[in-house]
């Protein structure tokens, strides 16, 4: 026999439960991995580009997706936080992942570049956005939690975002375009690691000068190294556009024993004043 709704208890009244992974429920993880798999497919596929679309994406990514999808796991019911605290939680936990991951990368012997850092920010949104939607599972969640805050305190919100978004566009945009010569010295195993700490007198350290043009012009420098107060080699660099020069500049290492400090100094053509300069500190030993 059926009882009449009307008899019915108030917590089985009304309409059916809805699956907490449904579409519905679900869109705000869906649309943060959506936005870190086109920032991680412009970078990796477009390394080259650089355009107002990808610094939005880097914006919101780096001050918002991780630390919303980290809010996801630690409070994942809409009821523990409204949508003012989870948009302050979210950035506050957004700014703390970011140099943890460079701390990472840097413990891991990685580059800390746009690729390994966007690639490592994407695996953290991953792990935290799957692991928000095992807990909204687990718990029976049928609605989103409140993204952003409503009302004057959206419209508040809203605006500052905007200034600070103009602001920075008008500090950035200048230099999307501009294009860096890169000037290392590189160890034996053409990284940025491996230099020497003592060298013995008389031996013949090699290091590698590498010099990468991006532009689309050829370009011609000077490459000098100096020990002792005194410049000990010279070199002439013809960089074509677009291209990588390299060359093998070893250590000095005359008598007598002692520290020493080698810099590397490269000229412009025609220019008495270094663009760049870097050193290398080591013992000369017996």
């Amino acid at each position: 026999m059926s009882i009449p709704p009307e008899l019915m208890p108030a917590d089985t009244q009304g309409e059916p439960s809805v699956h907490p992974l449904k579409l519905s429920v679900v869109y705000d993880v869906w649309i943060s991995f959506l936005l870190v798999f086109a920032l991680t497919a412009s970078i990796f596929f477009f390394p080259h580009q650089s355009n107002a679309v990808r610094l939005g994406l880097g914006l919101a990514i780096g001050l918002f997706v991780p630390g919303y999808l980290s809010t996801l796991v630690l409070f994942p019911s809409p009821k523990s936080l409204d949508g003012i605290e989870r948009t302050g939680l979210s950035l506050v936990l957004s700014v703390v992942w970011i140099p943890l991951l460079a701390l990472f990368l840097s413990l891991a012997k990685l580059r800390l570049d746009a690729p390994h850092l966007v690639l490592a920010v994407s695996l953290v949104c991953l792990l935290m956005g799957i692991s928000g939607l095992i807990r909204r599972s687990a718990s029976g969640i049928q609605s989103p939690p409140p993204v952003y805050p409503s009302g004057k305190i959206a419209l508040y919100l809203g605006s500052l975002v905007v200034g600070l978004g103009v602001l920075t566009w008008a500090i950035v945009a200048p230099n999307l375009k501009t294009q860096h010569l890169a000037f290392a010295v590189l160890g034996r195993h053409q990284r940025l690691s491996g230099y020497p700490f003592q060298v013995s007198i008389g031996e013949r350290y090699p290091l590698i000068v590498e010099i990468q043009n991006p532009s689309s012009h050829r370009g011609s420098y000077k490459v000098e190294l100096v020990a002792n107060g005194a410049p000990t080699q010279t070199l002439q660099a013809h960089v074509a556009a677009q291209h990588t020069w390299k060359t093998i500049m070893p250590l000095p290492a005359n008598r007598p024993a002692r520290a020493e400090t080698a810099r590397f100094l490269l000229f412009p053509e025609r220019s008495t004043k270094p663009l760049r300069t870097l050193w290398i500190r080591y013992t000369i030993v017996p």
